[in-house]
């Protein structure tokens, strides 16, 4: 997923001219990303999707860009310190998204994980030729360690994700940008002990071939489950599908449940489990959820966690329970995704939100 395996380590030291070796097909490929990712930009706007889908789109648009503007201008210098600064920032975003995905929130990350990206631009400034492919190898690490991050997230929060695909595909976004920084830092390990490298640039065809796939998978799912990147129906959708006699059965059920046996109190509670219970299919109860309340099934099941939340954590009675032990009572599989869902659900941390209720109420007599 990087600008030409940084145009093959910088021209392999600016030695050959190897880029007309660098192949046709990878430029084709090159550019179907790049619309592929305009596409999905555009989709994300349109339907106004949370800023981490939308950033993350931008940047499947622009990633391949690098190396579009040295196959046609011939200049490396530019268009490598530009794919630098794309690989020091696709692993913060990439990572972002996965927690936003997971907790439904919805505000910026902390400027800290811009600093690499800004560190690197001076960097960048007295760096010799020769010093880049070792740059490039410490950016394709640490974009590794925010994918390890993100993967170790997601099998935490595996549960949560299921039934709606949101699991699959931000799996296939954070596996394939861990394997294009794999491959960068074994090809860097591979240009130090001498190796000669693959012929034809195959690596990077390899990379950019798998950044198309997985581009493309992403059309798919915004066109056929666009409320998976949303958490909600598009609004077009929900003005030309509005919910049936059976849908709004479905939805009253689905209520009625979640008040009396609560099931959402179970952290691996999925979308099937509750569509069994209610004698329907996952998709017909998806549809109900999506067309009565306008959200999808998890930021429904999200809500009711919340506000579960909400009460023991102005309960006088629970004033000295943890954080994490409420957060698990309410449902939650992690304290870090309850205190992202829950900051962007109240507008304040859960402790700060405790001490408020606390202090604005008398404790219960008795």
């Amino acid at each position: 997923m990087d600008a030409g395996g940084l145009f093959r380590w910088y021209e392999v030291l600016s030695g050959a001219g190897g880029r007309k070796e660098v192949t046709l097909i990878y430029l084709v490929l090159a550019c179907v990303n790049v619309l592929l990712g305009i596409f999905l930009t555009a989709f994300a706007v349109k339907f106004r999707a949370p800023v981490a889908v939308r950033i993350t789109f931008a940047l499947v648009a622009v990633i391949s860009l690098p190396f579009l503007i040295f196959y046609i201008t011939g200049n490396s210098a530019g268009p490598v310190a530009a794919s630098l600064v794309l690989m020091c920032l696709h692993g913060p975003i990439v990572w972002w998204l996965v927690r936003t995905q997971i907790s439904g929130a919805t505000g910026l990350f902390s400027p800290l994980h811009l600093l690499p990206a800004l560190v690197l631009v001076p960097t960048l400034v007295w760096a010799s030729t020769q010093q880049v492919p070792a740059i490039a190898a410490l950016c394709s690490a640490l974009r590794l360690i925010y994918m390890i991050a993100a993967a170790a997230a997601l099998v935490q929060n595996r549960h949560s994700l299921a039934g709606e695909g949101r699991l699959l595909w931000l799996s296939a976004v954070v596996m394939a940008t861990a394997s294009g920084s794999v491959l960068n830092i074994l090809g860097y390990i591979q240009m130090v002990l001498g190796m000669p490298l693959p012929p034809d640039s195959a690596v990077d065809i390899i990379k950019v071939i798998t950044s198309n796939v997985v581009t493309l998978c992403l059309m798919w799912w915004a066109l056929i489950r666009p409320e998976v990147y949303l958490d909600q129906r598009p609004a077009s959708d929900k003005a030309t599908a509005p919910a049936s006699a059976f849908d709004r059965d479905v939805f009253d059920r689905l209520d009625a449940l979640f008040l009396t046996d609560r099931p959402f109190l179970d952290p691996t509670l999925k979308l099937d489990t509750v569509a069994d219970m209610l004698a329907v299919t996952p998709r017909e109860l998806s549809n109900a959820v999506n067309r009565c309340a306008g959200k999808s099934f998890r930021a429904y099941m999200r809500e009711y966690r919340l506000e579960e939340a909400k009460h023991l954590l102005a309960d006088h009675a629970r004033a000295d329970q943890s954080v994490y032990d409420i957060a698990m009572e309410a449902g939650f599989g992690t304290k870090s995704t309850f205190n992202d869902a829950f900051k962007a659900f109240t507008g304040l941390t859960p402790s700060a939100f405790r001490e408020t209720q606390l202090q604005s109420s008398e404790p219960t007599q008795g």
